[in-house]
């Protein structure tokens, strides 16, 4: 059909989309035009530019049985894509950024074109984006197609070989050397060529981008990109609800019309003054639910392009007594009676109209569209499927209807169930002589409809004028091209769209279930702070997780590159606290969920003894023993208690119940781990293919409480002498352990438990002179209690012989391997004369304070006059690890020497 009224006389135009000729605009791959679109899309970038500023890296890795080195490379350079074209209305909004089929960077709201000309985008794992959206005012971008200045005068000088190019120099405050400058990584970055600011055309480059490992090609890019169309600078339309702003499912075709007939750098530069601005807005109005999103690749005639646009709508394109007027051909149930009636003496000859028979018709149609919910893929999604036509053929007969630039389900379904139900219709057409006087009175144009009533032939039939051509003056008559129109219906069910088969995602969901560990003492590898993540994996494909930290809830440091993850649980009734240890017996009923809930096993005694599973409750650590399944998902575990210093308590149905092996257990250490401090989390799954998005993350805190006034330990009796045997009780806060030493050493983390029976403390028999000192440790991980000492001098033994001198208290000024400080002695009995050693150094006689400095080790004992000499005492200012940085998974300490000793 013709869309311009009469045109057999015009001359057609030979110009591509671009209305330009190859040199205006092209990309580096020539003979490539640039993209045209509108709505959202998938765009693949075209390369404008050579790969900038190379850089490759080693990886290192096992290259023999014992011995590392270079086992690939990865590459990365900067370079730059053109997307598609702007212009009068830039790109609104990127999605997404897809590198060889895999979706690296995503933003579900989109991030929007503002005041600014353009916005960086950092990708995890690739490097920076920086996206210009196309506006007619944007620069020339200087972060990476900025020229290193004036080509040189060298006859040696080639812009494409490095080694020929001077170096870039200092700039103030800078020292040279052979021109270098100094702290400039790279002296023969940047490049040569000369780049415009690409006006009116969307792009992005790409810096320190990674190509991949063992790959030096710059990789496919494709971009979800979003962009509305212009529209009359006088009008009042509402761009949003009429579709002229995108939304998912893209913009009003309308729009789209209007754009290409004006735009003078890629459509036909009509003027808006040609254009029936009224037929235009009622247009776009009355089908402001229909969106499209068309993308054009290759050069094609203009008249082809609006004729591909119409078959969306079923709309017609004619010359209105000088302007361009656009309509459609409205469908269903049709008020025909304010239609113009023709008659047989309204003819001026024989009508020659063919009409098709069943023979010709189709009974089943399929649309072939570009699903936006399946990426976009080109698919034959929906159908529309006329059963009485093919009962009157007695056979199927498919048709597959292309329309590329639909990409919602809904929309294709209804387009393929109107056109298929007018399609699967016989139909009539051709061409008919009527008389120049009803074409005047009626002012018929093409795409008008009438109704042809026939006395003669005893029938009445709707036609649609589709081409009309006026003969010479003197005939008095005009030929119309037409056919029967088959859109007529009281109504037409149009069911919902058919949702098929989805692909596969790779994006994890996210974690849901989660406990921050403050680990113990003696589960560390660090005398700081240390946590464990335990988490519940989030579907079968999620591999494992990253921990972030931030102070304040803005900036994330990665505190814990691999997390692995632990089993959930929940305990279904009390657990006391007075079973046997080991539990072989009452056991623990536990309901287990979850994807890993399979890899809780039982373990032999052996292993239960070596803490190999571990199970967290409150604040007990038990080490999984037997477990026997009752069925339904609950369980009975059996175990030994009170594992790394925590204490037996007794558990509420209800309490979460975390299980995860030892060697599994991933151990973080950061600054922000520190009494007082409130640190952020996010915790981040990820799948064999993609990352979970962190900016969608749900952030949360764990405090690692407040500092106050610390609870104390006491010690009965105090300081004195005693013969025979002195028995010792304390009095610790509760949930705390406590700990001591008898020779004057502090206490730390790792020294002996106080004796207990039945799971209370009972009392400490000292037998001979002591420097008694004992603290208490909570199960936080980092709270302790003030230590507090006692000295016992034993003045006769237990049997004949004689007693011994209180061994040798050493009090320092400073911080126990951190600073330097002075070391003072002393000794509770009388008149001792004190020993000392420094650094292993022979032993002198102690007479006032001295100084010691971080590694010094000191060592002493004291002697007096009818009695043995004290036992040795020792102080050692080793410097410590302070807190930062990471500890990496799988750390532990095998076997259970240091983790309970006897």
């Amino acid at each position: 059909m013709s869309f311009f009224g009469s045109t057999t006389n015009l001359p057609k135009e030979k110009k591509s989309l671009g209305n330009i000729n190859a040199d205006d605009m092209n990309s580096s791959q020539q003979a490539q035009p640039i993209t045209y679109f509108a709505g959202r899309r998938y765009i693949a970038g075209q390369f404008i530019s050579p790969g900038y500023n190379e850089v490759i890296k080693d990886v290192q890795g096992q290259t023999g049985k014992s011995s590392t080195g270079s086992v690939a490379h990865v590459y990365y350079c900067d370079f730059g894509l053109v997307v598609a074209l702007g212009g009068r209305w830039p790109v609104d909004a990127i999605f997404k950024i897809i590198v060889e089929s895999e979706i690296v960077w995503k933003n579900d709201a989109g991030l929007f074109r503002d005041a600014d000309l353009f916005e960086d985008i950092t990708v995890n794992k690739f490097g920076q984006a920086r996206i210009y959206w196309g506006s007619e005012t944007q620069p020339i971008d200087p972060l990476v197609f900025t020229t290193r200045g004036v080509i040189p005068i060298d006859p040696d000088f080639d812009s494409r070989d490095k080694k020929t190019w001077p170096k870039k120099g200092a700039v103030v405050g800078q020292a040279t050397n052979n021109g270098d400058a100094s702290g400039d990584t790279n002296p023969l970055a940047g490049h040569y060529d000369q780049h415009p600011a690409y006006r009116g055309q969307c792009y992005i480059v790409f810096k320190k981008w990674k190509l991949g490992r063992d790959r030096g090609q710059i990789p496919n890019i494709q971009v979800e990109v979003q962009r509305g169309v212009p529209w009359f600078a006088s009008s009042t339309l509402n761009r949003t609800t009429t579709g002229l702003n995108s939304d998912a499912r893209g913009v009003n075709p309308i729009g789209v019309l209007y754009e290409t007939l004006t735009d003078g750098r890629f459509g036909r530069a009509v003027p808006e003054s040609r254009l029936l601005q009224a037929s235009f807005e009622a247009a776009a109005t009355a089908l402001s639910g229909l969106r499209i999103s068309p993308r054009v690749t290759g050069q094609e005639e203009f008249r082809t392009f609006t004729a591909k646009l119409l078959e969306y709508f079923d709309g017609w394109v004619r010359n209105n007594a000088g302007q361009l007027e656009v309509g459609f051909f409205t469908h269903g149930n049709i008020n025909t009676s304010a239609w113009p009636v023709l008659t047989d003496d309204d003819l001026d000859g024989e009508p020659e109209l063919k009409p098709s028979t069943f023979k010709d018709a189709s009974t089943q149609f399929f649309i072939v569209y570009a699903d936006r919910l399946h990426n976009y893929q080109e698919r034959p999604g929906q159908k529309y499927d006329n059963p009485s036509m093919r009962r009157i053929i007695g056979e199927s007969r498919p048709v597959w209807i292309q329309r590329p630039w639909l990409t919602d389900p809904d929309l294709a379904k209804q387009l393929i169930t109107e056109e298929g139900k007018m399609r699967s219709l016989p139909t009539q057409s051709g061409e008919m002589a009527v008389k120049r006087e009803w074409l005047d009175a009626h002012n018929a144009l093409p795409g008008d409809r009438f109704i042809w009533n026939s006395a003669s032939r005893n029938f009445a039939i709707a036609l649609r004028l589709n081409r009309l051509k006026r003969l010479k003056d003197s005939s008095g008559q005009a030929m119309l091209t037409v056919e029967n129109e088959r859109s007529l219906w009281p109504t037409l069910y149009i069911p919902a769209a058919i949702d098929t088969p989805g692909d596969f995602h790779s994006e994890p969901p996210a974690i849901v279930n989660y406990r921050v560990v403050p680990l113990p003492p003696l589960l560390r590898t660090s005398p700081s702070i240390q946590i464990a993540v335990m988490a519940q994996r989030s579907s079968v494909d999620v591999v494992g997780f990253r921990t972030w930290v931030s102070p304040n809830g803005t900036a994330y440091d990665l505190a814990a590159e691999k997390d692995s993850f632990a089993v959930y649980g929940e305990l279904a009734n009390f657990y006391t606290s007075t079973t046997a240890n080991p539990d072989t017996t009452a056991g623990a009923q536990i309901f287990l969920f979850g994807v890993d809930l399979d890899t809780v096993v039982a373990q032999s005694d052996q292993a239960r003894d070596d803490d190999t599973l571990l199970l967290f409750i409150d604040g007990e650590i038990i080490s999984v023993g037997q477990i026997t399944a009752l069925g339904n998902g609950l369980f009975k575990v059996f175990g030994r208690r009170s594992r790394y210093g925590s204490q037996v308590q007794v558990h509420g149905p209800g309490a979460a119940c975390w299980f995860i092996f030892r060697e599994k257990l991933t151990r973080i250490l950061h600054t922000q781990f520190a009494p007082g401090n409130l640190p952020y989390f996010k915790l981040q799954p990820y799948t064999h293919l993609q990352d979970y998005d962190l900016a969608s993350a749900t952030p949360f805190t764990f405090s690692f409480g407040i500092p106050g006034t610390p609870p104390t330990v006491s010690v009965s009796p105090g300081s004195q002498s005693f013969t025979g045997t002195l028995n010792v009780s304390v009095v610790p806060p509760s949930t705390a352990t406590t700990r001591f030493t008898l020779d004057g050493s502090d206490v730390a983390d790792d020294s002996q438990p106080w004796p207990q029976s039945g799971g209370s403390l009972i009392t400490l028999a000292i037998t001979q002179s002591s420097v008694l000192k004992v603290r208490a440790f909570f199960d936080d991980g980092w709270t302790t209690t003030p230590q507090v000492s006692a000295d016992y001098v034993l003045v006769a033994a237990g049997s004949p012989g004689l007693g011994s001198v209180a061994p040798v208290a050493i009090d320092f000024s400073g911080t126990k391997g951190k600073t330097s400080g002075t070391i003072t002695l002393r000794c509770a009995t009388a008149s001792p004369t004190i020993k000392y050693s420094k650094n292993g150094a022979a032993f002198a006689t102690y007479s006032a304070a001295f100084a010691i400095v971080l590694g010094d080790t000191v060592e002493s004992y004291a002697q007096a006059t009818g009695f043995a000499d004290s036992i040795h005492t020792y102080f050692d200012n080793a410097y410590v690890q302070p807190s930062g940085g990471v500890v990496g998974g799988n750390t532990t300490t095998s076997g259970n020497r240091s983790k309970n000793p006897p």
